[in-house]
């Protein structure tokens, strides 16, 4: 018996030394981390709107960490490549990824090619971009979403709503809006943002979602009902969000940072509170003014919050609609 209680505490002794190794050399990869420098896998080519977009914060998280943060482009199949190859890494924290709603609308799917939720542990959010839902009112005259959607209420599957893609977001949220309030619309995919606006222009289609600035910049010919936030955007405070428009949703466009999951929380905290003090740069501020997105920042808990809140949703309006996306 004796014997047996002495083997029974040695095992636990040695369980015990080797989680406490294992806390060690977390604390001490933290401590020196980083040590060199950090790759951010990219899932758009080099050189567009994407790489402009995170580009400021990355700036200056190299001047905070004291080592460069390479950009790697992994394009194509709506992120997957960049995503999955990230996923397959080593969590060390010098594999990061970027990720957007792209990301979330993947992860929702019923043949999944990876889940966010699981396969990534998030550092935080970097920048929003408002989309807007707007008209054409040559076309519709109605002055909200609310009489919107009490004209499609009326005439069931007469109403146009275009987006720029079946599987993106812009054609989620049209028909999060549809199956929200019981409404039948007929949804009109384009071939990219700006077929779906040259579309709303010509009138060939009555309403649309579409990244805000593309309408804005088209008014008075077309008039911006609401953003998809649930509030109100500082790049346009004069346009309602979803909660005063009588819709609990908040689907900005929004990107991140990510990390594979099993990097340690003390790297992810690192990386966090760099993350959070570029975006308090007044020259990463102003970077951002010009480009018409808001850097965000915020803790892990909220960016992962927001991520699981987002695929629940998406996997709702696939499942219910019938959805299917390649």
């Amino acid at each position: 018996m004796k014997q047996k209680f002495g083997a029974l505490w040695g095992a636990l002794a040695v369980s015990v030394c080797l989680w406490s190794a294992d806390s060690a050399v977390h604390v001490a990869s933290a401590q020196t981390y980083p040590a060199k420098a950090i790759r951010l896998v990219m899932p758009f080519p080099g050189g567009g709107t994407a790489d402009a977009q995170v580009r400021p914060i990355t700036d200056a998280m190299r001047q905070i960490l004291g080592q460069p943060i390479i950009f790697d482009p992994r394009p194509g199949a709506g992120g997957m490549i960049a995503t999955r190859f990230a996923i397959e890494q080593s969590g060390d924290g010098y594999t990061l990824v970027l990720i957007t709603n792209s990301s979330a609308i993947r992860s929702a799917l019923p043949n999944r090619p990876f889940d966010i939720r699981k396969d990534l542990a998030h550092v935080a959010q970097t920048i929003e971009s408002p989309m807007g839902i707007a008209v054409n009112p040559a076309k519709v005259s109605v002055k909200s979403v609310e009489e919107l959607v009490n004209l499609a209420r009326a005439n069931p599957g007469k109403l146009n709503f275009s987006s720029y893609g079946v599987g993106t977001i812009a054609h989620l949220i049209v028909e999060y809006l549809a199956q929200s309030k019981g409404v039948k619309i007929t949804h009109v995919p384009y071939n990219g943002s700006a077929a779906e606006l040259t579309a709303l222009l010509r009138g060939d289609s009555d309403a649309g979602v579409n990244a805000l600035q593309a309408y804005t910049a088209q008014s008075p010919k077309l008039k911006v009902l609401a953003i998809t936030s649930a509030e109100r955007s500082e790049l346009a405070p004069d346009i309602p969000g979803m909660r005063e428009s009588g819709f609990d949703l908040d689907i900005p466009g929004w990107a991140a940072i990510s990390a594979p999951a099993g990097t340690p929380p003390e790297v992810l905290n690192r990386l966090n509170a760099a993350v959070n003090q570029a975006i308090r740069e007044p020259i990463v501020r102003d970077q951002y003014a010009k480009l018409n997105v808001v850097g965000k920042g915020g803790s892990r808990e909220q960016i992962t919050q927001k991520i699981n809140r987002e695929v629940t949703i998406f996997e709702n309006v696939i499942r219910t609609g019938h959805i299917e996306i390649e």
